[in-house]
């Protein structure tokens, strides 16, 4: 089994920053988690949201049209190793994502390489350091209890009094994989 050396803390970097020429053409090896064809509409072409790694930590994506024939073509699946040559940073819906230029595959692992973590996430905690001992410190939670049901009543009435036009700006942004058709 081949082992490959992806460049941690990239994700972190990356999050900080506009784009590629900021980090001085540092051409970072990274891991594709997952690829999701996107629908263009109106004529326009199809689109693909990525996730990426760098082994410690991952990044929501979109790949440029032009890569698209990499997706179809199965060069750019899950799990593939590439070297990341152009991209940029763009603020989507409060959200941080990278927009991918070029990309130079390399491999196919089996595999998923670490276990990271979201870097939007992370960037936001306030002691990164502390954040590993606290979560271990905490009990664990309720096998009856659904972290979802418990905050949804709340946000309503911490928003009530806010000025008209605010809860737009404020309301979180949840990425599709988090919706469950079946939580209340």
């Amino acid at each position: 089994m081949a082992s490959y050396s992806l460049s941690k803390g990239f994700c972190e970097r990356a999050n900080q920053v506009n784009s590629s020429d900021e980090l001085g053409g540092v051409e970072p090896t990274l891991q594709l988690l997952s690829v999701k064809k996107i629908a263009g509409g109106n004529g326009l072409p199809d689109r693909h949201r990525a996730i990426i790694s760098d082994g410690e930590q991952f990044l929501q994506s979109m790949l440029a049209t032009s890569l698209n024939s990499m997706v179809e073509d199965g060069t750019l699946r899950k799990n593939a190793v590439f070297k990341l040559t152009k991209w940029e940073s763009q603020n989507l819906k409060g959200q941080r994502i990278l927009i991918l230029f070029n990309i130079e595959p390399i491999d196919h692992p089996a595999n998923k390489i670490g276990d990271p973590v979201n870097a939007g996430k992370a960037a936001s905690a306030e002691e990164p350091m502390s954040g590993p001992a606290a979560s271990s410190s905490r009990p664990p939670p309720s096998s009856t209890s659904h972290p979802v049901a418990p905050s949804a009543p709340s946000r309503p009435a911490a928003t009530a009094n806010k000025v008209p036009g605010a809860m737009e700006r404020a309301a979180p942004v949840f990425p599709i994989e988090g919706l469950n058709p079946y939580h209340n």
